[in-house]
């Protein structure tokens, strides 16, 4: 499952193998101070552009990889079972948000703004 940490000057998202192959990408980065803002979202899977969240969310279905809409690019790690999640929007960076699937979205944001120093 992919994780969220912060690095140095960086908020990275690892992914695991699999991820890295639905995804056709590796670790995702971006600096600290292109945060615009981050948020717990109920449902990530409702989030995704042109996508159904009763399709996700069914038993061995997962939104994994980069997805476009109206001028917006999303990064998104949603698996069936993480139905809950955080939205990171972003400024200046390849993705203007990742979309991240998390049991505890609330205790990973938490880590990640104590870590930071984000508010």
């Amino acid at each position: 499952m992919a994780e969220l940490f912060i690095d140095g000057d960086k908020i990275v998202l690892s992914l695991s193998n699999l991820e890295k192959l639905e995804s056709l990408h590796s670790e995702i980065e971006a600096y600290v101070t292109s945060i615009k803002s981050l948020e717990v979202i109920e449902d990530a899977a409702a989030e995704l552009p042109n996508v159904k969240s009763s399709t996700v969310l069914k038993a061995g279905h997962f939104a994994v990889g980069t997805f476009n809409s109206a001028g917006m690019k999303t990064f998104a790690v949603v698996h069936h079972d993480q139905p809950k999640g955080l939205r990171i929007s972003l400024v200046g960076e390849e993705f203007d948000q990742w979309i991240v699937g998390c049991v505890d979205p609330g205790s990973v944001l938490a880590n990640l703004r104590n870590d930071s120093m984000l508010q």
